[in-house]
């Protein structure tokens, strides 16, 4: 029964976190270290990533199949210059700012994963992102003065890669920092929510597929995969609403309140850290 809880609540916390804009892999060590909620080998990642990429999948499974329905036709309309006057080349746009958007990330991930994975066992590297985290939260409300505009350009998107990217650090939000950064750039507040979140599907998908390479070579006994079952549906499950939460939230351009939740737990978590 015990595992089963450990599971629950570490899917509960990947689900939510993931997508809310307070850095899931920043809980996640936070989580590990105070609560003794350790995440035991590559087969729980594999599961909480999938429920995560279970819940962005089915809040945004109507904009994926237009994606994947416009993919043939890259090529075609790379050559043109892209244009954007209907709904189908809006749709070979937003794949094209999205396979550029990666670009950063497939950089750190291959030439710097190692060195940054040490950061992920040091508490005060995480307070202080969350710290970060938390002002790049509060530029928000500097950016809603800004003039908006309905659309992108590679030049965006690549821009909003990078902050993807700084995200590798725990504490540092994923979805915070593309959000925040799109807003910054001018980008209306729904526009940058959905391509912040549909960037982030390649991504899920790529660590997931990753990590099944090294969890082939487990020895999984059907007790734990049970457990790792409920950690990836309560993922599954806390994920999608918290996408449909935040959407709301953005909606009312709200978000940079999670700013005070970040200071929050960054300043209470450097407090018992120091005792």
């Amino acid at each position: 029964m015990n595992d089963f809880i450990n599971m629950l609540i570490i899917g509960l916390v990947q689900g939510l976190t993931e997508f809310l804009p307070v850095s899931s892999s920043g809980h996640l060590v936070i989580f590990g270290d105070i609560l003794g909620l350790k995440k035991d080998g590559i087969a729980l990642e594999v599961f909480v990533h999938f429920g995560t990429l279970l819940a962005v999948c089915s809040c945004f499974y109507k904009d994926i199949l237009l994606l994947l329905k416009e993919l043939p036709n890259l090529p075609k309309h790379w050559a043109k210059k892209m244009p954007n006057k209907t709904e189908k080349e809006q749709y070979r746009s937003l794949n094209i700012y999205i396979l550029i958007s990666m670009v950063p990330a497939l950089i750190i991930g291959l030439f710097f994963k190692d060195y940054l994975e040490k950061f992920y066992h040091n508490l005060y590297v995480v307070f202080t992102c969350l710290i970060i985290t938390g002002f790049i939260l509060l530029s928000l409300k500097w950016s809603k003065k800004r003039p908006k505009k309905d659309f992108m350009t590679s030049k965006d998107s690549l821009l909003i890669g990078i902050g993807q990217a700084f995200a590798i650090l725990p504490g540092i939000s994923r979805s915070g920092t593309t959000i925040s950064l799109a807003e910054a750039l001018g980008i209306k507040s729904e526009l940058a929510a959905k391509f912040s979140f549909l960037m982030s599907i390649p991504v899920i998908a790529g660590i997931t597929i990753l990590e099944i390479k090294d969890l082939l070579s487990e020895n999984i006994k059907q007790t734990e995969i049970i457990n790792y079952l409920v950690a990836m549906m309560s993922a599954a499950i806390s994920g999608y609403f918290a996408i449909k939460f935040l959407m709301a939230l953005i909606r009312k351009q709200k978000m940079e309140l999670f700013a005070y939740y970040c200071f929050f737990v960054a300043i209470l978590g450097l407090i018992l850290h120091a005792k």
